[in-house]
């Protein structure tokens, strides 16, 4: 996160996170095996909400999630947020999830990012 960056400001997209899922996915930095190995690591994490819960079990993910509150007084948090993005190795076609959300309850944000990836995984005609 950049230094000078207001608690409240966004500081990373949707197409940045492609940029570095997809580097990582065609070896275009990294030697192949590390970015094999990189991907497999992620492949490891035990996150199962959001975009893990709403793919097939036995279809493979490579995820990376990330939570922030941001506390406007010391007591409450004001605004929560919750990402999550995942190389989604479906059979023959893998392609890149990526959802961001805002809110106040973790769950429905989880519950949003659940029902997006499976709504997207029941369009394997039009991936």
């Amino acid at each position: 996160m950049p230094i000078d960056a207001p608690m409240n400001q966004d500081v990373i997209s949707p197409k940045n996170y492609s940029s570095f899922f997809r580097i990582l996915y065609n070896a275009s930095i990294l030697d192949p095996d590390y970015s094999e190995k990189a991907l497999e690591l992620l492949s490891r994490s035990n996150y199962d909400k959001g975009i893990r819960a709403g793919i097939p079990s036995e279809i493979t993910i490579s995820q990376k999630y990330g939570e922030r509150d941001t506390n406007i007084n010391a007591n409450e948090i004001q605004i929560r947020q919750l990402h999550h993005a995942a190389i989604v190795y479906y059979p023959g076609k893998p392609f890149f999830l990526c959802v961001m959300t805002k809110g106040n309850d973790k769950i429905k944000m989880q519950n949003v990012i659940r029902d997006i990836a499976r709504i997207v995984s029941h369009l394997e005609e039009f991936i």
